[in-house]
C-alpha cells in the first residue's frame, strides 16, 4: 500500500483528467486519519470548458483492518459508481441549465423592448388575452393607461436620437418607480406606452397616473450637458361588463387619450370622464 505524501499532482494525469479521464486509486492511502481510498474526475462550464476537478474519499479503514481484499475492491468499485453518478448529475444538471437559460433568451427575445427592457407589444396582445379570460370567468377588473411622450419629436429633432433614446429609458424609469410590483409596463411602439394594472377599477387607474404624471413633470433628465424636460398625455379605461372583447377596453382609453392631447396634453383622462357622445361612430 502506498503511503500519501500530498505530492503535486504530475502534469500528464492533470491533462489527462481535464481531457475527461476519470481516476481512481488503485491502492488505497494512508493518513493520520485513516486509510482511504480515492478517486478524481473533470467537472465542465456550460460551454464544455474544464472547469475543475472533483475529488471523492472513501474511508476504509474499518475494511482494511480486516485484511479482507474483496471488500477494498467493492469499496473502490463504489467509488467508480459514486464518481460517475455525480459526473451524470451534473450533465444532466447543465443540460437543464442550458435549456433553461436558451428558453430565458427566447423569451427575452420574443417579449421585451430591447431598448427599454421593459415588455412589448407582443407581451401585452398575450397577457390581455389571458386576462380577459380570467375577467369573464371571475369577473377581476383591470385598466389599462395608454402613455404618449407630448411633442417627443421636438427632442428628436433639437436633440439627436440617441438623445431621444436616452430620453426614453429616463421616462420608462420614472414610470416603474411609481407603478405596482403588479402592474405590468409595455413599450407599444416609438413613444407610446401602456400601463396594465390588475385588480383596478378606472378611478385608482387615474390617481396613481396622474401621481406618475406629476413626477415626471416635475423632474427633468440631463443628457449631454443638456437639461431636457417632457410630460407625457395619458389616456384610461377599465374593464366593462357590457364589453365583447378586450379590444373596446383599449379603444375607449385611446379615445380618452385623444381627448387628453387635444385638451392641452400633459394630462391624465379616464374614458369615463367623457361625455357618451365622445365615442359616437368610434365604433366602441
Amino acid at each position: 500500500m502506498e503511503e500519501y505524501d500530498d505530492r503535486e499532482v504530475e502534469t500528464d494525469w492533470l491533462e489527462s483528467v481535464r481531457q475527461g479521464q476519470i481516476f481512481i486509486d488503485k491502492e488505497p492511502y494512508t493518513d493520520d486519519y485513516g486509510v482511504f481510498v480515492s478517486g478524481s474526475a473533470p467537472l465542465f462550464d456550460s460551454q464544455g470548458n474544464y472547469a475543475g476537478i472533483l475529488g471523492i474519499d472513501i474511508d476504509v479503514s474499518t475494511f482494511f483492518l480486516v485484511r479482507n481484499r474483496v471488500i477494498i475492491d467493492t469499496a473502490i468499485t463504489s467509488l467508480i459508481a459514486l464518481i460517475l453518478s455525480v459526473i451524470v448529475g451534473f450533465l444532466r444538471y447543465r443540460n437543464r441549465k442550458y435549456k433553461q437559460d436558451i428558453r430565458n433568451l427566447e423569451y427575452s427575445l420574443i417579449f421585451t423592448d430591447t431598448l427599454t427592457g421593459i415588455f412589448n407589444r407582443r407581451y401585452y396582445n398575450e397577457l390581455i388575452q389571458n386576462e380577459w379570460v380570467r375577467y369573464k370567468r371571475y369577473k377581476t377588473r383591470y385598466s389599462i393607461a395608454i402613455l404618449d411622450i407630448d411633442y417627443f419629436k421636438m427632442v428628436n429633432d433639437n436633440h439627436g436620437h440617441v438623445a431621444g433614446d436616452k430620453v426614453l429609458v429616463y421616462f420608462v424609469e420614472q414610470i416603474k418607480n411609481g407603478i405596482r410590483d403588479t402592474d405590468a409596463l409595455v413599450r407599444i411602439g416609438g413613444e407610446e406606452f401602456l400601463i396594465f394594472m390588475p385588480n383596478t377599477d378606472e378611478a385608482e387607474a387615474v390617481n396613481l397616473s396622474k401621481r406618475i404624471n406629476n413626477r415626471i413633470a416635475t423632474n427633468s433628465v440631463t443628457v449631454d450637458e443638456n437639461t431636457i424636460s417632457i410630460t407625457f398625455s395619458a389616456g384610461l379605461s377599465s374593464v366593462h361588463e357590457m364589453d365583447e372583447s378586450y379590444d373596446e377596453t383599449y379603444k375607449r382609453a385611446d379615445i380618452a387619450l385623444y381627448h387628453a392631447k387635444q385638451s392641452g396634453r400633459n394630462k391624465v383622462v379616464g374614458s369615463e370622464q367623457l361625455p357618451k357622445k365622445a365615442f359616437d361612430n368610434k365604433q366602441v
